[in-house]
């Protein structure tokens, strides 16, 4: 069993973070500008932040979706 004591990054938190390594990857490779791009995850929480593109705290997730937005 894993610990996570101070709850400072979750598994929701890492699966944001591959969605956007994948779609900064994307933007290296292509050029993004008025692109639409799709990106899927089974996570349902990664999913939701990337619809709405916003969450309603000041973590990690807040950080990674401010990185996302500024790709397109």
């Amino acid at each position: 069993m894993t610990h996570n004591p101070s709850g400072k990054l979750t598994n929701s938190d890492f699966e944001l973070a591959a969605l956007l390594v994948g779609a900064n990857i994307l933007a290296v490779l292509t050029q993004l500008h008025h692109s639409h791009i799709w990106c899927g995850s089974d996570n349902t929480l990664t999913v939701s932040w990337c619809t709405k593109g916003s969450t309603s705290s000041k973590g990690p997730n807040a950080f990674l979706l401010r990185w996302l937005a500024t790709l397109t």
